[in-house]
């Protein structure tokens, strides 16, 4: 794990530094924005937009420079990138104001410093030159006052019906609730369409495009993060629905697709999204990974378990991850890179939070890997992919799972999912509560059958 402090209160002309996004240019650049600000405090306020730059996967930065900067009570801020591959062109929305914030705003676009404004900028020379523009116009309906882009990352669609569409979260003060949308274009970002709200109860988000075509938002929420999907590129949402193993106390965070897995045709990609893993507290800032599309996050690494909030990642061109996050009470920004291996050798963070947890029926939570060694192959296959699956267990006694033997994951020729013990098989069991962590190697005439971790918990 590396980490860099790329912005510190008091130093750099600001006392207070907030709102991270991250992305990376067609040119394997990292761009680092966030907001420079006299206190912790949203617009409206001279708040300015400032920009870091690095050419070399986060190791070394570029010095601080303002990529929007206003006049009087005008300020800029929350930016979020969008990289056009069709062309090329970076995007980076942001928030704009002189007299009117979010809850001040009124409804339409007049008089101009009673509305905060969606600002667009854009650039074709890897983020060194910007030109800016309003389209708040485009985008606000009767009924709407408050309107801004959520910080952070949007997305440009794969694959499918919509592809090549840019993809923008917004958040709304909609006939006074607040509610997450989307703004979407198809014209590389010319023109700009407003989705229908997603729901109360949605706020800041972060979407993804999956492979089969479909979009899915994560949206911060009190308690844990709530996901939706959109099937017509963004235009309608389902019914948000709280994700079980991402606990989250309201906070901004970011989703990602690893490895353009979307243009591969693999209708359950593998995401990674950054947030705090805590039901009330901003803090133990995390990745956590998913294999199955975002059913299930088996994988968590915390970063920062004290005081952390927004948080955005990406993917450097070195496959490493990278995270651009708050600390210390909206005092510093903080940007860590961590190898992907890392993350997917590690288990939930919480267990109970995950699913797994004591329950009525004595079951066994098996983690399988996909991946196989070659014949007389002694070692754990690099970066396997995981798949999940909570089975009875064989025997529906829960006094053998403490301690337990090993198990292996079968299907039965109907497709059944079925466990049975390895006979001989020796495990490292480290002791938790409730928890039995084991690794081992089985190895037959076929090769390296099984690598990995099973947990064996009472339910």
């Amino acid at each position: 794990m590396h980490t860099t402090q790329l912005a510190t209160g008091g130093e750099g002309g600001y006392p207070c530094y907030c709102i991270p996004a991250l992305v990376v240019t067609p040119s394997g650049t990292l761009l680092a924005a966030y907001d420079g600000r006299p206190s912790p405090d949203d617009l409206p306020g001279p708040i300015d937009l400032l920009l870091r730059r690095s050419h070399d996967n986060g190791d070394t930065w570029e010095p601080q420079e303002i990529l929007r900067t206003g006049d009087g009570f005008e300020g800029f801020g929350d930016p979020s990138f969008i990289i056009d591959h069709d062309t090329g062109t970076i995007l980076a929305f942001h928030a704009t104001g002189t007299l009117a914030g979010f809850f001040e705003a009124v409804e339409g676009w007049e008089p101009p410093d009673l509305v905060q404004h969606v600002g667009l900028s854009t650039s074709d020379d890897d983020g060194r030159t910007w030109t800016h523009r309003i389209i708040t116009e485009q985008l606000k309906r009767p009924g709407i006052s408050g309107i801004f882009a959520a910080s952070g990352t949007g997305t440009q669609v794969r694959s499918g019906r919509y592809k090549g569409r840019l993809v923008q979260p917004m958040v709304l003060r909609d006939h006074d609730q607040i509610t997450a949308a989307v703004a979407f274009s198809d014209d590389h970002g010319a023109t700009w369409a407003l989705s229908a709200p997603i729901g109360v109860g949605t706020d800041e988000s972060a979407v993804a495009a999956l492979a089969d075509g479909r979009l899915l938002m994560h949206s911060r929420s009190v308690g844990h993060r709530l996901a939706s999907y959109s099937e017509d590129g963004g235009a309608t949402w389902s019914t948000p629905q709280p994700i079980n193993g991402l606990p989250d106390p309201s906070d901004n965070g970011s989703l990602i697709v690893l490895g353009q897995t979307a243009d591969e045709g693999d209708p359950r990609s593998t995401l990674l999204a950054s947030s705090n893993l805590d039901l009330s507290l901003r803090r133990n800032t995390a990745l956590s990974i998913s294999h199955d599309g975002g059913e299930t996050w088996p994988h968590q690494l915390v970063l920062q378990p004290g005081s952390s909030a927004y948080s955005c990642a990406a993917q450097l061109p070195n496959g490493r991850i990278g995270v651009l996050y708050e600390e210390d009470a909206y005092t510093r920004i903080t940007f860590t890179s961590v190898e992907l291996a890392e993350i997917e050798e590690s288990g939930p963070a919480d267990p109970v939070q995950a699913g797994i947890a004591r329950g009525r029926h004595p079951t066994v939570q098996c983690a399988r890997a996909d991946a196989r060694g070659r014949r007389g192959e002694r070692s754990r296959p690099r970066a396997p992919r995981w798949s999940h699956r909570t089975l009875q267990h064989p025997t529906g006694r829960s006094s053998d799972l403490l301690p337990a033997p090993l198990y292996r994951y079968r299907r039965g020729r109907r497709g059944e999912p079925s466990l049975s013990a390895i006979p001989g098989a020796r495990a490292r069991t480290i002791a938790r509560p409730h928890l039995h962590f084991s690794e081992r190697v089985t190895q037959n005439a076929r090769g390296l059958e099984f690598a990995g971790h099973v947990i064996f918990a009472q339910r």
